[in-house]
């Protein structure tokens, strides 16, 4: 993966110094080397599409070629363990009590295990497992955080993003 200094994109009399997001895969230095890439897919397209992000990567000599896996049977079996992820992730169970209605809630959470590693669980295992339960909780506030990060430009959403600096 590249390195180096972080870039810098100018806009008006500001700048913009492009950086990996917390708790991403990237770092500042991929940072510097990938938003310029993209940017230029921008301003060649109007907008980022993947395909045009896959194919700018496609050349051995792009900057982006070495952030994917070309071998495209490692890479399919890459592709397969995402979509048992979404797959996992898309299913929500609903409790359904004669008093009270909830909204539906994921049913199978990521976590890790002490046999496993990483595996998913039952909601009704996180609940009832101290350990899961914190590691569940852990992520949420680390993607409430990246969440208020993102959007903490917009006023309109100043108390929330006060609450979640607070967790």
């Amino acid at each position: 993966m590249g390195c180096g200094k972080s870039a810098r994109r100018t806009r008006g009399k500001g700048r913009y110094i492009y950086r990996a997001r917390p708790n991403s895969i990237y770092n500042d230095g991929d940072a510097a080397v990938i938003g310029p890439v993209l940017t230029r897919i921008e301003g060649r397209d109007g907008s980022i599409q993947t395909e045009a992000v896959v194919e700018e990567a496609s050349g051995k000599n792009s900057p982006l070629h070495d952030y994917f896996d070309w071998d495209d049977k490692s890479a399919a079996r890459k592709h397969r363990l995402q979509q048992a992820r979404v797959m996992i992730g898309a299913i929500v169970v609903e409790y359904v009590a004669v008093s009270e209605e909830r909204p539906p809630l994921r049913a199978f959470y990521s976590v890790e295990t002490p046999d496993a590693g990483e595996s998913y669980v039952s909601l009704e295992k996180v609940l009832s497992d101290d350990d899961y339960r914190k590691q569940v909780v852990e992520k949420a506030r680390k993607e409430a955080k990246a969440w208020a990060e993102r959007y903490r430009a917009y006023k309109e959403f100043g108390k929330v993003i006060k609450t979640i600096d607070d967790l």
